[in-house]
């Protein structure tokens, strides 16, 4: 069961009546928005299919990357998002 997703009860809530792998992933985001950024059909589209968006992600934030940092906090201030909005919550 384990496939890279950020947390387990995103799969009690994944399997949830009316609820599906975006609407869990956002309700949990919502829930920890410094912890998870929000991945749904949208960010789906502009990133494609990874075999693991979590794990990749987790790979990409868990190396010294601060090119990676650098552009989140470039694209959080295009986006004109208040200082308040992490890095991960701006992805």
């Amino acid at each position: 069961m384990d496939d890279g997703s950020p947390a387990p009860c995103w799969h009690l809530l994944r399997d949830q009546p009316g609820s599906g792998w975006a609407t869990a992933g956002k309700l949990l985001a919502r829930k920890r928005p410094r912890l998870l950024p929000v991945y749904d059909q949208v960010a789906r589209c502009v990133l494609g299919r990874p075999k693991s968006f979590w794990l990749d992600l987790h790979a990409a934030l868990r190396v010294d990357n601060w090119a990676l940092y650098r552009e989140l906090m470039a694209l959080r201030q295009a986006a004109d998002l208040p200082e308040t909005v992490s890095a991960l919550r701006g992805l």
